[in-house]
């Protein structure tokens, strides 16, 4: 009896666990202004790779790549409070300039009618 309440809480941990897969949006179109038409960022916020404010987790879901300067041309990041999405943020560089591609995520879900996209130009700094 033990055996059996052992594997049946294992499995639940296994499948469990395999929901948390944070990503899950990294393939999703919407997130990526490369193919969309974006208006511009009117906030600055999550446009800082290095943003972590109070209560935020921050997870990378694309490494980020940098030029000869130390600047990002490259990534993919998912910001999350209380275990909700409330931002992804893609970075890329088209020309030698990095764009970045914020989308908001107010109900959790990136991909309901209330997300928004913006796009911005992201300023390497010293």
């Amino acid at each position: 009896m033990k055996n059996i309440a052992s594997i049946l809480i294992c499995s639940l941990v296994i499948f469990s666990c395999g929901k948390a897969d944070f990503k899950k949006d990294w393939d999703k179109e919407k997130s990526d202004c490369e193919k969309q038409e974006c208006v511009a960022c009117s906030s600055e916020d999550y446009q800082d790779p290095e943003f972590t404010g109070e209560g935020i987790t921050k997870y990378v879901l694309e490494d980020f790549k940098y030029d000869t300067e130390g600047c990002i041309t490259e990534g993919y990041v998912k910001y999350l409070k209380n275990g909700t999405t409330i931002a992804l943020v893609k970075y890329w560089n088209k020309e030698g300039v990095t764009y970045g591609c914020k989308t908001m995520c107010p109900t959790g879900d990136c991909y309901d009618d209330q997300a928004t996209c913006c796009k911005f130009e992201y300023e390497c700094r010293d």
